[in-house]
């Protein structure tokens, strides 16, 4: 079997030039389709902006473009794996190949070869030119696609932090020199049997450097007596610096890997926090593998038994495979961002099962 597979270079380039032609093809119908769709939803929204034109929709386009190539390339070298597959069982190609003494996985080594090429390039894509245009974009849409100031919008998002027995909920909106101003503040002190103890809302709140500051429009409710008290400001010293919040407001798809490294670091002892960057940290290292795993998953189109069906009920087959593995990988790392399961194995686990499927199924054919 070595001996026939080293004569065969051409064979191998074959594959391979074929298998990287439909991966384009397919990836590039899939984001004309998807750009087309994902712009005409949200036209409205960027057109209803005083002045907005036919510019900003490019706009929109340039920077969703690289969010959705990071998203579907998985998808298209799945797409790509079948139609290659199917169109070389279809023609008899792949029965010439095993009467040449070539094993699957002899005829998978070119296309796992493009697989893994595409794995790389997806890494280096997205930790580039997919984190920065996630950025830019929702920096954009934060301000209403322009209808607003920057400052007044909350583009890092909530964070959760625990002080002791209290919780506190802030939305970092702005900083300066005076400090970080806050938006949508909620305090929330515990009693030592577990409870709630009291509640504290504020609509704004300013804290310096070293952690001191002012709350404004305040309402503290006492859960026990009941009792509301309002304040138009009240001190403010939640025990820890503004950092500490805008660091915990991180949002994980606006982040490369290494700054979800750092900010995890920072984030020891925050358990909710700590398992959501994590989970993503290490999603973002097992995720390009799926391009890797996907001919392994389709390899059944080609290799599948006559008994089991026809070439496009096996293909049937291989869909079915592709998808599950992706609504898998959704539930398991839904699972490791709450907590539930631990980080590494939520990223890692659903690329182990499907090898192990993958491998299974193609073990059987070689029997």
């Amino acid at each position: 079997m070595a001996t026939a597979y080293k004569q065969a270079p051409a064979l191998s380039r074959y594959i391979g030039r074929t298998f990287l032609l439909r991966i384009a093809v397919v990836l590039l119908g899939l984001l004309v389709v998807l750009q087309i769709m994902d712009v005409i939803g949200e036209s409205n929204r960027i057109l209803a902006v005083t002045g907005a034109g036919e510019s900003d929709l490019w706009r929109y386009a340039a920077l969703r473009l690289p969010i959705l190539l990071g998203e579907f390339l998985p998808f298209a070298v799945l797409l790509a794996t079948l139609i290659t597959f199917a169109t070389l069982a279809a023609s008899s190609q792949v029965v010439i190949m095993r009467s040449l003494g070539l094993s699957p996985h002899q005829i998978l080594i070119p296309m796992l070869s493009v697989a893994a090429g595409c794995a790389t390039f997806h890494l280096a894509w997205n930790e580039t030119i997919g984190v920065r245009s996630a950025v830019e974009l929702a920096t954009w849409q934060a301000t209403g696609y322009g209808a607003h100031p920057v400052d007044d919008a909350a583009v890092p998002g909530e964070s959760w932090t625990m002080v002791g027995d209290t919780v506190i909920r802030a939305r970092p909106i702005a900083a300066d020199e005076k400090g970080t101003t806050f938006a949508d503040v909620a305090i929330f002190k515990h009693v030592r049997n577990g409870g709630l103890g009291t509640v504290t809302l504020a609509d704004r709140g300013l804290l310096d450097g070293k952690g001191h500051g002012t709350l404004e429009n305040v309402r503290e409710v006492d859960l026990a007596s009941r009792d509301v008290n309002v304040s138009a400001a009240v001190p403010w010293q939640p025990g820890v610096t503004p950092e500490h919040f805008t660091t915990h407001a991180q949002n994980p798809e606006r982040m490369n890997v290494f700054e979800l490294a750092a900010a995890a670091q920072a984030l020891r002892g925050s358990a909710r926090e700590d398992s959501e960057l994590q989970a993503e940290l290490y999603h973002r290292l097992a995720r390009p593998l799926a391009s890797l795993l996907m001919p392994l998953l389709g390899a059944v189109v080609a290799f599948g038994l006559a008994r089991a069906g026809n070439v496009l009920a096996r293909a049937g087959i291989g869909l079915g495979l592709g998808f599950t593995y992706f609504m898998v990988d959704g539930v398991i790392m839904a699972m490791g961002r709450s907590g539930a399961i631990p980080p590494p194995i939520a990223a890692w686990m659903p690329v182990l099962i499907f090898l192990i499927v993958s491998e299974a199924i193609l073990f059987r054919t070689e029997q």
